[in-house]
């Protein structure tokens, strides 16, 4: 018996999702070794201490949104359903960490640079990313609140 279209995409969307996962994992696992060569003084280059801080914090940033973005990947590789409330917290939750990961190094360079800092963070790629995940979240939620409907009507 074939399989219908529905049940092949949600075996696609598993297979992605683990691949990601593991991707995610593995990223993660990068900026945990970069992280504790930036905090032990091996990272092998020589920063000022505001440079040394803000690539500290970037590395930290970065294990948190690998995590949670794994987190994410490998519960929809689970199921194969990406429109849950879960999923959508999640992403609401990496959408604020990418926030702070914009926000964040801007705070630390001010006191180097003054308000030029600012063109950091409006110039950053993770206060764009920041957003779009932030609004994909609310995409989610739409899209959660269609499924709960679909599934009640069957």
């Amino acid at each position: 018996m074939e399989q219908s279209n529905k049940e092949k995409i949600i075996g696609k969307i598993r297979k992605c999702s683990i691949v990601i996962s593991v991707f995610c994992l593995a990223l993660a696992a990068f900026n945990g070794f970069a992280l504790y060569q930036s905090l032990t003084g091996t990272l092998g280059i020589s920063l000022t201490e505001t440079d040394q801080t803000r690539i500290t914090v970037g590395y930290c940033f970065g294990v948190v949104i690998m995590l949670l973005s794994a987190v994410l990947f490998f519960t929809m590789s689970r199921s194969g359903r990406p429109f849950t409330q879960k999923k959508t917290w999640l992403v609401v939750l990496i959408g604020a960490v990418l926030f702070l990961n914009a926000l964040v190094p801007t705070v630390i360079m001010i006191p180097l640079i003054g308000i030029k800092a600012l063109l950091y963070l409006v110039t950053s790629s993770s206060l764009l990313e920041s957003l779009m995940f932030l609004f994909a979240a609310l995409i989610m939620y739409y899209a959660s609140i269609l499924q709960q409907e679909s599934d009640e009507t069957l």
